[in-house]
């Protein structure tokens, strides 16, 4: 397909990607023969895997024409998007041929099924769901609505995050037009664009978590998502540990500023604020996407204040803005900006990373939900979908509804993190006996109905409270009799075969930090 529909970007016509693509073997002194049947048995390559390869620069005369690929401007972008729609249609197709036999229905139904069906000398009768858009795949409704309920469950077990960070990718950074071929501009590669901001959102997570810049964190979550022009950007929510939470206005004002530094004071800063954390002004242009039934919907311009007001009944405080002659400024353009304009920032940050990167103080505990439903919100997707009658097939309207960039397209190829969450969440199962959820292969409903009921995580739990202490538990916890369900993963690993086991001994003190929490489903009242 690729020689035949980019033709100025292969001129040699070089095959694209085919399933029976493999890897190649190493180079070696040895017979056709033998190289041909080490080649025979080498892996196949992907689809993510050929063009996460196509997207990289590479000395020699045998890469003159993939060179081609990464010139093609404009035409590099579709080429990248191409090849994600790919990846994801060869995903969604899979799941098609595979899952669509697929069936889970609860244990206790297969065996009624398999009884009946003994009783009349019949066959055993269908039964059963099929399964869906799975939440194993990045991007559908379960996947989000899931690491909602994680980040809900973190909650839970530790306390309501503290700072709101937003990062935004900056095309000017020098690491990127650095690495830009001579007359190129930064929207013209978006993969290089993709590769530094990866490095970017992985030193700031390192100075947030790790080197405790605005204070020691306990927990965190951090989604990648992508601006309508293109540009990557992340969502992070830090939870303090209780002795760094701010809880004072005299707090916030040490950690956040909203306001534009004096002149002379430090200039350098002045001008970082003054080119990533100006809002636009949007009482002029009406076209802002932040227009929303004639007014900001961030609320800018501001109201000057002249202190910082803390307060319980509101998201987040009300910075200080003060007014003054020092405090404006006039661009270019003819504005004139003062501090009511200015979005919150970090200083140390903001002179680090030298990007659009907001930093908002959580004040009130019904911040949580709204927070964590807005990184968790999931892909871009059209609003409006017309057809004639609903059609059931999730993947078929994920698919249909989808839409995405260059720069989130050579995001995901590389396979770069579009999530992270510490410390980690495992779901646990809640049933009663005989009514686990089981899956099976459809027009296996005797074999499964007749066989023994399946191993659960309930299950093993309630085996394993009961079972009498023995000498493996000696390096538990001494209060460990007192574990509910939910805090049993932190201390304990499930596996299917062996059930719940004590963690090692000698285990990181990254896993001492960050211990696994266990999560309940939601679960109706009248059961």
């Amino acid at each position: 397909f690729d020689p035949l529909y980019f033709v100025l970007l292969f001129p040699y016509g070089d095959d694209g990607w085919y399933d029976q693509l493999c890897q190649a073997p190493a180079r070696t002194v040895e017979s056709e023969a033998s190289l041909a049947m080490r080649y025979e048995n080498s892996r196949r390559i992907t689809v993510m895997q050929y063009y996460a390869h196509r997207m990289h620069w590479r000395r020699g005369e045998r890469y003159d024409g993939g060179r081609c690929v990464l010139m093609g401007g404009r035409l590099l972008q579709e080429y990248a998007c191409t090849a994600l729609a790919r990846h994801e249609q060869n995903s969604l197709q899979w799941i098609r041929n595979n899952q669509s036999r697929l069936r889970t229905e609860r244990y206790c139904n297969l065996r009624g099924a398999v009884q009946q069906a003994a009783a009349v000398g019949g066959p055993v009768q269908r039964c059963g769901q099929p399964v869906r858009l799975p939440a194993s795949f990045t991007g559908s409704p379960r996947s989000m609505q899931q690491r909602y309920m994680d980040g809900m469950a973190i909650v839970r077990e530790t306390a309501k995050p503290c700072l709101f960070v937003t990062m935004t990718c900056n095309p000017k950074w020098p690491e990127i037009l650095q690495s830009l071929p001579y007359g190129s501009r930064a929207e013209d590669h978006p993969e290089i664009v993709a590769r530094v901001f990866n490095l970017k959102l992985k030193a700031l997570m390192n100075d947030l978590t790790e080197c405790h810049v605005l204070g020691r964190t306990i927990a965190h979550m951090m989604v990648v998502e992508f601006q309508f022009r293109g540009l990557p950007h992340a969502h992070i929510l830090l939870i303090m540990a209780s002795a760094d939470r701010l809880l004072s206005a005299d707090a916030a004002d040490s950690v956040v500023s909203a306001e534009l530094p004096a002149r002379g004071v430090n200039d350098v800063l002045r001008e970082k604020v003054l080119e990533h954390m100006l809002h636009n002004d949007c009482t002029v242009n009406s076209e802002c996407r932040c227009r929303q039934n004639g007014a900001c919907k961030w609320k800018f311009p501001k109201d000057y204040q002249a202190f910082t007001v803390w307060s319980d009944d509101r998201l987040y405080p009300t910075m200080r803005r003060r007014r003054g002659v020092q405090f404006e400024e006039r661009r270019p353009n003819g504005r004139h900006v003062n501090n009511r304009w200015i979005a919150t920032y970090n200083p140390a940050l903001l002179l680090k990373y030298d990007c659009h990167i907001n930093v908002e103080v959580c004040s009130h505990i019904e911040a949580v939900k709204y927070l964590y439903k807005y990184i968790y919100k999931g892909p871009d997707r059209a609003s409006v979908r017309a057809h004639g009658s609903w059609n059931q097939d999730e993947a078929a309207v994920y698919e249909d509804m989808r839409y995405f960039g260059a720069a989130e397209a050579c995001w995901r190829l590389f396979q770069f993190k579009l999530f992270d969450t510490k410390p980690p969440v495992q779901a646990l199962d809640v049933h009663l006996d005989g009514q686990m959820e089981v899956h099976y292969i459809e027009g296996n409903e005797a074999a499964v109905g007749s066989s023994d009921p399946p191993r659960t995580k309930l299950g093993s739990w309630l085996d394993y409270c009961a079972a009498p202490i023995e000498t493996s538990r000696r390096r538990l916890p001494s209060n460990w009799h007192s574990l509910t369900y939910v805090q049993f993963p932190g201390y304990f690993q499930y596996s299917r075969e062996a059930g719940w086991r004590p963690n090692d001994a000698q285990c990181s003190a990254r896993q001492q930090r960050y211990r696994k929490i266990g999560r309940l489903p939601p679960i109706n009242i009248r059961n």
